[in-house]
């Protein structure tokens, strides 16, 4: 109850006055954690219930950790848990394998994914979803179409935004409809990472006007699909209409940028030459939303100042 409800604190507390808490009580306290990202201290109790309490992990064990692993690129100890999941008996579940392929794909193995994925005995849709989003993660992008075409009755409504990002990636619009098309044939129902996934490959295509339509349609959007629109309106040279976009995000929709965001309004400012602009646009990140400037916004200033010949 406390985990789904993000009361970590109260979890730890209920799990500290335990006498004796079983594997089922450490696994569920691992779950907590991970699913409120705390992946730090998911692993650390992972290892106390492993090596200091000589508990059996069971597939919801390591699904969690393995999770953990992923989203903290900590590949040698996914390596680590592969290698507990075998001398378990267990690695022969599909969900557990799915997890494999999730943790490797997110650390950037191509060859340990794929091995994981082609020695399972039974696949299910997560399986090839999970296996789509690696490649896609990692811009292996005709590979994604590739499969996309093989698993065509695996396929399930959550496959449609990962392939759409990978048309995006190649910006191949005549692909990118083809599953358009699909997706609304199979029911299209609402869900907002498929929507974004449209609106990011329209405005990456140049089919910035229908891109603007789709996106006025979204209903819940969120900082990915307002970042597609930030970013094609800057792609198609309509920087003064990317930082209307933006300011509409910020003021009116309440919505906080992040990294990729202002990549984009960097670019718009260096297209249109407001060099002040920019200026503030770059001091707001660390001072108002304590981003962590990074390579490619350095470069936007650099080639802000290029353009205005202020170097």
């Amino acid at each position: 109850m406390y985990g789904r409800n993000f009361g970590i604190e109260e979890a730890r507390l209920l799990f500290d006055e335990m006498p004796d808490p079983d594997a089922i009580c450490w696994t569920t306290l691992i779950l907590v954690l991970t699913r409120n990202d705390h992946f730090e201290e998911a692993l650390k109790f992972f290892y106390f219930m492993h090596k200091d309490y000589r508990l059996v992990a069971d597939e919801f064990t390591f699904g969690a950790i393995l999770m953990a692993c992923s989203n903290l690129g900590r590949a040698k100890q996914g390596k680590q848990v592969h290698g507990k999941v075998l001398m378990s008996g267990i690695g022969a579940n599909v969900f557990v394998e799915s997890s494999l392929v999730d943790m490797y794909g997110k650390c950037g193995l191509v060859v340990d994914y794929r091995g994981v994925f082609d020695r399972m005995l039974k696949k299910n849709a997560v399986s090839w979803c999970v296996l789509l989003g690696s490649y896609c993660q990692n811009d292996e992008f005709k590979a994604v179409l590739k499969i996309f075409r093989k698993m065509e009755k695996e396929s399930d409504m959550y496959s449609f935004g990962t392939v759409l990002r990978a048309c995006a990636g190649l910006t191949v619009v005549r692909q990118g409809k083809e599953v358009h098309c699909q997706y609304l044939r199979r029911g299209g129902w609402r869900d907002v990472i498929v929507e974004s996934a449209l609106v990011d490959l329209y405005a990456k295509c140049g089919v910035i006007d229908y891109a603007q339509r789709l996106f006025a349609e979204v209903r819940v959007r969120n900082v990915i699909t307002w970042n597609s629109m930030i970013y094609g309106f800057t792609q198609n040279g309509r920087g003064e209409e990317a930082l209307m976009m933006f300011t509409n995000m910020v003021e009116e929709e309440g919505i906080m940028p992040n990294y990729i965001s202002f990549i984009g309004v960097l670019f718009a400012c260096s297209h249109i030459s407001l060099v002040d602009q920019g200026r503030e646009y770059f001091v707001s990140m660390s001072k108002e939303y304590t981003i962590e400037v990074g390579i490619e916004h350095y470069t936007c200033m650099v080639d802000l100042q290029g353009r205005a010949g202020k170097l």
